[in-house]
């Protein structure tokens, strides 16, 4: 479990790195859910539920949220930058 100070520490150092992060994951996953292809009616249900979902989501303020010093933080999980596998990892901020 991470520090607060330690957790700000991360997220400004990395912040740029972090976002960036995000907007490619959001892009690879989108391409994956229009490559879905199915005859199976249910599926092709689901795909469409699912795209829908993407174009209503404001995943910009969801990702800010993650961010410990913004005023509207989540306050069950923050973003951690991963050095060591390059990536973003959601963490919780656990019980007191």
């Amino acid at each position: 479990m991470h520090t607060i100070k330690q957790i700000i520490e991360n997220q400004k150092s990395y912040r740029q790195v972090i976002l960036r992060w995000f907007t490619k994951d959001l892009r690879e996953s989108k391409k994956k859910l229009i490559d879905i292809k199915s005859d199976d009616e249910y599926i092709q249900e689901q795909v469409e539920k699912l795209k829908s979902k993407f174009k209503k989501t404001l995943y910009k303020k969801e990702i800010d949220k993650l961010f410990f010093m913004h005023p509207k933080r989540n306050k069950e999980f923050y973003a951690w930058w991963n050095n060591e596998e390059q990536e973003v990892v959601i963490l919780s901020y656990g019980k007191k």
